[in-house]
């Protein structure tokens, strides 16, 4: 997937820095990465099953981290 203008929203420090970002996706198909979280066959952190969810459902998830959820809220809620 191709993405413009990705921008820091956040970083947390967990077990080194998590940085979240948020980006405008131009081409490709959501979910199709050939990265390390879809390739590895060693899957002791768990599996990665990336999908959409509506930004005014962020406040009823059980979200982590939270701050970042509350970040994404505060700057794309619909007015």
């Amino acid at each position: 997937m191709r993405n413009r203008g990705s921008v820091i929203i956040g970083k947390v420090l967990q077990d080194g820095n998590l940085y979240f970002y948020s980006a405008e996706i131009t081409s490709g198909v959501f979910g199709s990465g050939k990265g390390d979280e879809y390739t590895n066959p060693k899957k002791e952190n768990g599996s990665y099953e990336p999908i959409w969810i509506d930004i005014e459902r962020l406040e009823d998830l059980n979200i982590y981290p939270r701050e970042i959820a509350e970040k994404i809220l505060r700057k794309f809620r619909r007015q």
